[in-house]
């Protein structure tokens, strides 16, 4: 189709926009063109890029006369092009200047390179126009804002934007300036995805990826109060968990695409890059008790939206937006949807719109922040103002009891009073919505962090699995709970599937690594490292898992060596682990001096304080020993304040009261600390707290017990290994001792474990 026949240049449409380029420009005009048409925009250029002829040189000169905005690209190749078509352009459009009153708005001059407005070579009255900068022609927000707003300034001064012969549209005259301002913040968010399309087919990663797979973007927030930033991202929060439901559809998680939040990466990148064959984006607006949603589904091959939606509701109505959206998109997908499905997305939490944004604050802070004590209690008071406005907000119950549940697990609070509301909270929720698969993953979450049930856990969030088989976040918590009953192995097996629907998954990626640690699977470890890095190739903590494994593999470092010589002076001081490992380097190598010059290094890890006191008894400096014993005391004294119960912390101090010959109080505490979470009960955690054992023993210098335990260590589920035990400061009197070295180098205590 030749420009001539484009039906948009044949008859002009309303308020429509001439896009001037030079040839060498064509994506970048074809990625504001498409960027515009997609919001309703109406654009013409000659996409063609032909020259010449009577008919098309007299259709170009109409559409110039009767365009409601002129757009003209200025580049480095408009620059060197002293003679082209596109300067009679130019020249048609500051000609039609001269008959326009001062002041109207018609040129709109976009720079899509460093050319400067003072050396350009355009015509006199572009340089008299701001100009708008979009480096390689990317669109962005007030990009469209600012063409919309010039649009409807033509509109109001009487320009032409209809067509003679052409009816105007028909708008609802009161929505309509709610709907211009609407429309021109809402669609915004989406024009970082109009770039290059590149005539090469789709990387490999993308063809291959399945139709019935999306990532939602982060919705732009585009309301005037930028502190509703948490009521978009809590509208895009429920609809992933809302797609979650859906069994047929792949969703990448909230924390993989939420690194994509005002990203510059096109469609085909982030699809490649999260392995899915769709991307939905949109954005949320919030005006009084108004809400708009806009949402656009794109297909990632082929770098085209395949339809957009805008919802303009009371706020009342925000769970139905969300219901047709998960349907819409499950339409598309040509996903099915059971009655049971239906029935879960259709379900509305509350009528209360004060309640429900308690419920969406509580999940922003969560989200951000974590689940440290300060924020476990803000959040708490949270859903507790919830559930007092709506009695009946199931999911505020269920999630009440989790965080009541978290400050058990994390021993903030493990008081008999503080499980019963943990357990009153998550019972009510029960009883409200018994069959909600949000509530029931809560309930899961109870008996994991509450309780340590974890055969309970596994039970509850296999039932919800069997419903919504992709649903990444029960799928990471079953992947939790498995490594919890000591089945490292299969835990794996559910964070590759999490990685399967999710591959930029940092956190299941990260807990795969220490799986094959404690299995002493090093080369998987290592692999995995590497998998990490590829998210992320300048992250020092991914590069170091990868040295960590590979010297735990070998007890060698001349690897680490060749690495660490690459890093810059001073690295140690930012980044702990590094110090750490030149603290066993110095050790391996016998090298005090050196231990001694990095010692600060490591002083605030979590063994630390007893590495610091153990550093001076193997130099047999009493006095150092003593003296940071005793400091390391009165830290695990204070932590233990703030979080009693804690049994690693317990294990720290008893290590610390048998470096100061305390013998039956570092017996009493390590006593203590396996009996609050014994290996039986939790072998990931309590492995952790047992390996302490035979090293009070080697510091008391019972050397039979010592020995015996250590190789029981080696072959249990611990962190350690030959080469940590060989770099132990605990052992450092036994170092070159036969009996000692044996263990260190016997191949059956360093064996993969099943």
């Amino acid at each position: 189709m030749g420009p001539w026949q484009h039906p948009a240049f044949l008859n002009p449409p309303s308020q429509s926009v001439f896009i001037s380029y030079a040839r060498e420009d064509l994506a970048s005009a074809r990625r504001i063109a498409d960027a515009l048409k997609a919001f309703e925009v109406e654009v013409w250029f000659d996409e063609a890029g032909l020259e010449g002829g009577d008919a098309w040189d007299q259709k170009i000169r109409r559409q110039i006369k009767e365009c409601s905005l002129f757009i003209p690209i200025i580049s480095a190749q408009t620059q060197a092009r002293r003679e082209a078509y596109f300067r009679l352009e130019w020249k048609l459009a500051e000609e039609r200047t001269h008959l326009m009153a001062e002041g109207t708005s018609f040129l709109l001059p976009i720079a899509i390179d460093d050319t400067l407005e003072g050396g350009a070579l355009v015509p006199e009255s572009f340089r008299r126009t701001q100009w708008t900068k979009l480096p390689r022609g990317v669109p962005n927000i007030p990009f469209v804002d600012r063409v919309r707003a010039l649009l409807e300034s033509q509109r109001s001064h009487g320009l032409p934007s209809v067509t003679p012969g052409m009816a105007p549209p028909v708008r609802s005259q009161k929505k309509w300036p709610l709907a211009v301002a609407g429309l021109v913040l809402a669609v915004g968010a989406s024009l970082p995805f109009w770039l290059a399309r590149q005539p090469a087919l789709p990387p490999a990663s993308v063809a291959a990826a399945p139709d019935k797979s999306i990532a939602v973007l982060p919705f732009t927030n585009m309301s005037d109060d930028k502190e509703n930033a948490y009521f978009a991202d809590g509208v895009h929060e429920d609809l992933l968990t809302q797609l979650a439901l859906i069994g047929d559809i792949r969703v990448t998680s909230r924390t993989s695409v939420a690194e994509y939040r005002n990203t510059v990466k096109n469609v085909r990148q982030i699809g490649a890059e999260l392995g899915v064959a769709t991307l939905l984006e949109g954005s949320v607006r919030r005006t009084g008790d108004q809400v708009r949603v806009t949402a656009q589904l794109i297909d990632v091959q082929s770098d085209r939206h395949l339809w957009a939606k805008t919802y303009d509701r009371e706020m009342k109505d925000v769970f139905a937006i969300q219901a047709e959206l998960a349907a819409e998109i499950a339409q598309s997908l040509r996903a099915t949807l059971s009655p049971q499905v239906r029935t879960a997305l259709a379900r509305i939490p509350t009528q209360n719109m004060l309640a429900y944004e308690l419920l969406l604050r509580q999940q922003a802070v969560n989200n951000r922040d974590g689940v440290l004590r300060p924020n476990v209690e803000q959040m708490i008071e949270q859903l507790q103002q919830a559930v007092k406005l709506d009695p009946g907000l199931a999911i505020a119950w269920a999630r009440l009891g989790t965080m009541h549940a978290r400050q058990i697990f994390d021993f903030q609070d493990a008081t008999p009073a503080r499980l019963a509301r943990a357990q009153a909270a998550i019972d009510h929720a029960m009883e409200l919505a018994p069959s909600a698969p949000e509530v029931r993953q809560e309930l899961g979450n109870f008996y994991y962090y509450a309780l340590r049930d974890y055969a309970r856990a596994e039970a509850v969030y296999g039932e919800i699995l069997g419903l919504a088989p992709h649903n990444v976040e029960v799928l990471t918590q079953m992947g939790y709970v498995l490594r919890r009953e000591g089945r490292f192995r299969e835990s794996n097996d559910y964070l590759e599937k999490v990685l399967a629907l999710d591959p930029r998954h940092a956190r299941a990626l990260g807990n795969m690594y220490y799986n094959y640690i404690r299995i002493r699977d090093f080369s998987r470890a290592r692999h995995t490292a590497g998998r990490l890095m590829a998210l992320n190739p300048k992250d020092l903590n991914w590069q170091m898992l990868q040295q960590q494994a590979g010297w735990r593999e070998t007890g060698r470092f001349e690897a680490y060596d060749a690495w660490r010589s690459a890093q810059v002076p001073g690295v140690e001081t930012k980044f702990t682990a590094i110090a750490v490992m030149d603290f066993r380097r110095a050790l391996a190598q016998r090298d005090f001096a050196a231990a001694g010059r990095v010692l600060p290094g490591v002083l605030n890890t979590e063994q630390g304080p007893a590495w610091e006191a153990l550093f001076w008894r193997a130099k047999g400096d009493v006095g150092a020993m003593r003296r940071a014993a005793e400091a390391g005391v009165r830290a695990s004294v204070a932590t233990l304040r703030q979080q009693p119960g804690n049994p690693k912390e317990l294990a720290q101090l008893a290590l610390l009261h048998a470096i100061l010959g305390e013998k039956e109080t570092a017996w009493s505490e390590y006593r203590h600390a396996c009996e609050l979470i014994p290996a039986s009960r939790d072998v990931f955690q309590g492995t952790d707290v047992a390996i302490y054992g035979p090293r009070i023993h080697a510091v008391l210098g019972d050397r039979t017990q010592a020995l015996a335990g250590l190789q029981q260590t080696l072959r249990s589920f611990s962190y350690e290994s030959a080469a940590s035990v060989a770099t132990d400061l605990v052992f450092a009197a036994w170092w070159d001792e036969p009996d000692f070295k044996a263990i260190v180098a016997d191949p059956a205590n360093d064996a993969l474990l099943q």
